[in-house]
């Protein structure tokens, strides 16, 4: 015999589906939550913020008796960032309701958030990744740092401690970049570029005197337990939070040329938020005597970076060509 009404997986007249619903794996995010709202922003206030920066004054100096003070503007600069629509619709029938064994609109609203929450990970991630400043691994305790917006060649080896030391001392001692929330730097890296990192954590004893990278591991975690990972978090080491993320649209896992992964580290203020509305979930009014219904979700919104200077550049990203 021969079944009408089919779906896609399953049918929908047979009463011996399961009454559990399954769902794909979904990558996980973390770029987007370190990013607030620029203030005073919004709703017609025009589709362009404009973030004012102020510079450094220079080192005052000794003067005579009779010479006058030493005298200047303290340095100002500007960076805009225009704001674009973002979002996804899903056509919902009133028959695929009726006949589905699940509520639908349920698990359309569930898979419509996973979309924006990858999408809006992917945005951030995207635009901290234009950052000038480029850093690649050249061997196992060196990395090449250039700020010209290009790699300097391919990846060598694997992402390790003794990098994070020289992205930490860049980032710190070149850029004079203040830590993030807590003086930590951040640090997002892809599942690949986070092996060399696990790896040598888990070879860390838990005796306190015994740990070959010093004070760069939280002595409090030391003495516990030492799984490299934990809820996406690994280890805090050398002034870094270290979060790993297998979202592969936001980091790629093969960095160009090599296997060894990108990664992200910023520190205070690496990019602004201009939003004039939040995404939010939205159900479009139904049509046709109430048989269709859009379900879908909308912002207007972009990220922009804070400092995309290479001389004042907060962002460094690492990978390869």
């Amino acid at each position: 015999m021969s079944w009408t009404f089919d779906a896609v997986d399953g049918v929908y007249k047979n009463h011996a589906l399961s009454t559990n619903l399954r769902h794909t794996a979904v990558a996980d995010s973390h770029f987007f939550r370190f990013l607030s709202p620029e203030p005073g922003y919004g709703k017609g206030r025009g589709d362009t913020i404009t973030i004012t920066r102020t510079g450094q004054l220079p080192l005052a100096t000794r003067v005579n008796e009779s010479d006058p003070l030493p005298s200047g503007a303290v340095p100002k600069s500007v960076v805009s960032q225009t704001v674009t629509e973002w979002g996804y619709v899903v056509p919902v029938t009133e028959l695929e309701q009726n006949l589905t064994h699940y509520n639908l609109r349920n698990d359309v609203q569930r898979a419509l958030k996973e979309q924006m929450r990858l999408t809006l990970d992917k945005m951030t991630a995207d635009e901290l990744k234009t950052t000038p400043v480029r850093a690649r691994t050249t061997t196992a305790t060196a990395i090449s740092i250039t700020t010209n917006g290009i790699f300097s060649g391919a990846a060598q080896v694997e992402l390790n401690i003794s990098h994070l030391r020289e992205i930490r001392d860049f980032l710190r001692g070149t850029q004079k970049t203040e830590g993030f929330q807590g003086g930590q730097y951040v640090g997002i890296l892809s599942t690949n570029a986070a092996r060399g990192i696990k790896n040598e954590l888990t070879q860390v004893t838990t005796t306190a005197s015994q740990v070959h990278y010093g004070a760069a591991v939280n002595a409090d975690r030391i003495a516990g337990s030492l799984s490299p990972l934990m809820n996406g978090q690994l280890q805090d080491i050398e002034g870094f939070s270290l979060f790993e993320t297998n979202n592969a649209d936001a980091l790629d896992d093969t960095a160009g040329s090599s296997a060894f992964g990108e990664a992200i580290f910023f520190g205070m203020d690496p990019a602004f938020l201009a939003m004039v509305s939040s995404p939010e979930l939205r159900a479009g009014v139904k049509t046709n005597l109430g048989r269709f219904q859009d379900l879908g979700w909308v912002g207007t919104l972009d990220v922009g970076l804070t400092w995309p200077e290479a001389a004042d550049a907060r962002v460094v990203f690492v990978g390869s060509t």
